[in-house]
């Protein structure tokens, strides 16, 4: 039984590290993609973000020039902008 659920756990995290990256090109900037989606990075994205519960500002924290980047975590669970 243990070496069934270490040899399942095994596979998930090899799985989850083996996906890799992908970047795609959009019409603004790119996005890249990084374990599958669990984190995502955008550049020139411009857009409002919708129902998403927790959206950090990046411009009231650090100050300085929005640079248009968001960075999500966890499918869009959390959302950092920078705009």
């Amino acid at each position: 039984m243990k070496s069934s659920l270490l040899l399942a756990l095994a596979l998930g995290v090899a799985t989850l590290f083996t996906s890799g990256c992908a970047t795609q090109p959009t019409h603004a900037g790119k996005d890249t993609y990084l374990l599958g989606g669990l984190i995502i990075k955008r550049t020139n994205d411009y857009q409002p973000d919708g129902p998403i519960p927790d959206v950090i500002d990046g411009t009231k924290i650090y100050g300085g020039s929005p640079t248009g980047t968001s960075v999500s975590l966890l499918w869009d669970a959390i959302k950092y902008n920078n705009y």
